[in-house]
């Protein structure tokens, strides 16, 4: 899967802007609003733990015909998380970004919010045995912040903050970006330890910058 977005994203990043019908753009962007959809590949290790998660993103872009306050547009988004389960792994995004011109395409910085459910592929356990019978384990998870309006009082969602570089090309149609995304978010990790009939118990949290590559194509919508 990493290796798939790259591919696609140098043949995208890197083909001559009249092979899609462009036009010159306007330096002031034509306050142009797109409709991206995208591939998300989250990859880390945390505490010994491999984590691997495949996901799909929707977003609505909108460029300024001007800077303001130094920022370049705005967006908002959706991702989904491990399309093999509905009922985890949903996500709300909202950001702001800056770009600069550099040679065929511009180099894109920007960071926001992220909020919801989390996938179960962020919880891992694993055990040892000795002399065939159990003698330690130990748990990842993800901590959660927030809730569910409506789902009762338990902490069952995520709110973290998340910062983007990515490379981007833009046409007066279309879009296509690739790039990395860097989710700050917290871990918790507990062991357990069984000598005899005693249960020592050790807790303690992590946190960790978690990258995630992704590959966007987008259309103008006006």
């Amino acid at each position: 899967m990493k290796k798939t977005l790259c591919l696609i994203a140098i043949l995208i990043l890197f083909v001559p802007a009249q092979e899609l019908g462009a036009q010159e753009r306007a330096s002031d962007h034509n306050h142009q609003t797109f409709l991206k959809i995208g591939l998300v590949h989250t990859e880390s290790e945390i505490k010994g733990f491999n984590v691997t998660i495949n996901g799909l993103s929707i977003d609505l872009e909108t460029y300024f015909n001007k800077n303001h306050l130094g920022f370049s547009g705005w967006f908002v988004g959706y991702r989904k998380d491990d399309i093999r389960r509905a009922d985890f792994g949903h996500f709300l995004n909202s950001g702001i970004f800056r770009k600069a011109d550099i040679s065929v395409v511009d180099l894109k910085f920007g960071g926001g919010i992220e909020w919801g459910i989390p996938t179960l592929d962020f919880s891992k356990t694993r055990f040892s045995y000795e002399g065939g019978n159990l003698a330690h384990y130990e748990h990842l998870f993800l901590k959660h912040n927030s809730g569910v309006p409506k789902l009762g009082p338990s902490k069952d969602a995520a709110l973290y903050p998340f910062l983007e570089l990515s490379v981007l090309k833009r046409w007066t149609r279309f879009l296509a970006e690739g790039g990395i995304r860097g989710n700050l978010q917290k871990f918790g990790f507990d062991e357990y330890r069984l000598e005899g009939d005693n249960v020592a118990f050790v807790s303690s949290d992590r946190t960790k910058v978690v990258p995630a590559l992704f590959i966007k194509l987008g259309i103008i919508l006006y």
